[in-house]
């Protein structure tokens, strides 16, 4: 079993939903977008922030994120992803000035976690209730691989290969990450 590429996720999460309603079901589908610099630009205006990893600014240009939840990570809520990101990363959010603390920003909430990405490295990391600000857990080197990662998840639990997916996941991300992934699947 190998990553699935951001393509690949897209394709096959079109193959595996094909017979149900788009209208239903676009939440659950990554879809190509043509995102503006002047949209990621008000994006890092309202948030004071100079930079964005290189990989992450891109892939929102790409996608509409602004309805997605893959596995059970949910990135917008049907509206603009870069409101979405607004809204997570204000100042009124009690985790604002954590996210502050360690140059990070909210991308997508899950149950039980917040996702994280790191602004300097582009790493992302993962935080809850049992996990503070100052334990957080790296759980995929970049945004574009947690994207794959998600969508091979989806797969592997479709098919039936979950811990062929787990020692894909303990090779690529580190034994440590196992909970989170394992958590996704199931």
């Amino acid at each position: 079993m190998r990553l699935f590429e951001i393509e690949e996720v897209s394709v096959f999460l079109e193959k595996k939903f094909a017979d149900v309603d788009k209208d239903i079901i676009s939440e659950l589908l990554l879809i190509p977008y043509k995102g503006s610099k002047e949209e990621v630009l008000r994006l890092k205006e309202y948030l004071n922030i100079t930079i964005l990893p290189e990989e992450f600014e891109d892939f929102i240009m790409r996608y509409n994120l602004g309805n997605l939840t893959l596995a059970n990570i949910q990135f917008g809520s049907g509206g603009n992803y870069i409101n979405r990101l607004i809204n997570l990363n204000n100042k009124d959010n009690y985790w604002y000035q954590d996210c502050l603390s360690i140059d990070a920003m909210v991308v997508g909430l899950g149950d039980p976690y917040t996702i994280l990405l790191s602004l300097k490295e582009g790493v992302v990391y993962v935080v809850s209730s049992e996990i503070s600000f100052d334990d957080k857990v790296i759980v995929a080197p970049s945004f574009d691989s947690f994207i794959q990662g998600l969508g091979t998840s989806i797969y592997a639990k479709a098919s039936g290969r979950e811990e062929s997916f787990l020692s894909l996941i303990e090779n690529k991300f580190g034994v440590n990450t196992r909970f989170f992934w394992e958590e996704i699947l199931y």
